[in-house]
């Protein structure tokens, strides 16, 4: 997001800091980019999920693979987009009572979680 020249010297007079954008969205995490891969595949097919949002993500030479919804973003957006998602999710479960896709109880425990505490960046 890029900031007009007011907003930069607004900011630095009243020493305001922009809101942290390190925060994830995470339904899962393995240490298989196998399962990683299937996992984010069958989140793709989920009501209310937009299949460009749902990435496997690592840091370089890491053990673990983590499946998020979205992308980086401010704390608040990014529980906004987990909670709209599990929301989304509840009344699909009250309409239809059927709760196949096997991503679904990843979705119900997804936490949202800051970046750098993931990828020590």
């Amino acid at each position: 997001m890029n900031e007009s020249e007011p907003e930069k010297v607004f900011r630095q007079v009243f020493r305001l800091q922009r809101p942290s954008t390190n925060y994830l969205f995470v339904i899962g995490q393995t240490p298989s980019r196998n399962k990683a891969l299937d996992l984010a595949n069958t989140a793709r097919m989920l009501p209310g999920v937009d299949s460009n949002e749902v990435s496997v993500l690592s840091s370089a030479g890491a053990t673990q693979f983590y499946i998020t919804v979205g992308g980086f973003e401010t704390a608040p957006k990014a529980a906004e987009t987990r909670d709209e998602l599990q929301r989304t999710l509840r009344e699909m479960w009250k309409v239809s009572g059927v709760r196949t896709n096997a991503a679904l109880p990843f979705v119900m425990r997804g936490k949202v979680v800051d970046a750098e505490k993931l990828f020590g960046e």
